[in-house]
């Protein structure tokens, strides 16, 4: 399954862009950045610039 990861900002990006491509199936993970949630040891795996967006599928990860 693919994860998207990404803060409420990029949430509503989305929002306004989801009409324009098809419906794609996903699960979706929120990162408090207030909270400091993408400064974790857990999310530094998936990311090692601790940034986001991320994208995780399988053993695949993709971030900036």
């Amino acid at each position: 399954m693919l994860s998207a990861i990404f803060n409420v900002q990029m949430k509503k990006l989305y929002k306004q862009t989801k009409g324009k491509a098809k419906q794609r199936h996903y699960e979706e993970i929120k990162v408090d950045l207030a909270n400091r949630e993408h400064l974790t040891p857990e999310f530094a795996e998936i990311n090692p610039m601790q940034q986001l967006p991320a994208i995780v599928h399988g053993s695949f990860k993709l971030f900036e």
